[in-house]
């Protein structure tokens, strides 16, 4: 139920750990058990981290300033970044990201934010609140060629194995 959104979370609190004196010193507390990291200020505004579960009908109620959506392509319709979006209505400031990898050719929510990304990237739409970041290779490219591989996975070496992309190929 938590599995993505535990992931996240530990890179996070990894981000804490191993971080500069400054990122520590905003954490008053870090519950890697609870998985929950509270950040200092005043004790009736205290800021939290946690992850949460995809089940849309348990997030209704939040008030959230940032959201992190990871494998969106997971996601079978569009209600719980509905949720999560309407949770930040009442911040100044929010911040949503979505990430994922690509989904297969299909009408779904991923599909729909990667097409709704490219249209902006190309300037055929003007949205100044959505910021696409893709990572994508060209569908002509030779699927044998590391350059093929390296577009579409940026951190290829690194999250992502060369011998694992050259045995898939």
């Amino acid at each position: 139920e938590y599995g993505q959104a535990c992931l996240v979370f530990d890179h996070a609190a990894g981000m804490i750990e191993q971080g500069t004196p400054f990122l520590r010193d905003q954490v008053a507390k870090l519950h890697r058990g609870q998985k929950k990291l509270i950040e200092l200020g005043l004790e009736q505004n205290r800021s939290n981290y946690r992850p949460v579960c995809a089940k849309s009908d348990h997030l209704h109620g939040l008030n959230t300033t940032a959201v992190v959506v990871d494998e969106l392509h997971t996601q079978a319709s569009s209600e719980l970044l509905e949720v999560l979006s309407s949770s930040t209505s009442g911040r100044r400031n929010p911040l949503m990201i979505e990430i994922s990898t690509c989904d297969f050719d299909r009408p779904s929510i991923c599909n729909t934010k990667q097409r709704h990304a490219e249209r902006v990237r190309e300037g055929v739409i003007t949205d100044p609140h959505f910021l696409p970041a893709l990572w994508l290779s060209d569908p002509k490219a030779p699927i044998d060629d590391p350059k093929t591989w390296l577009q579409g996975n940026p951190n290829l070496g690194v999250c992502k194995s060369v011998e694992y992309m050259k045995q898939r190929a």
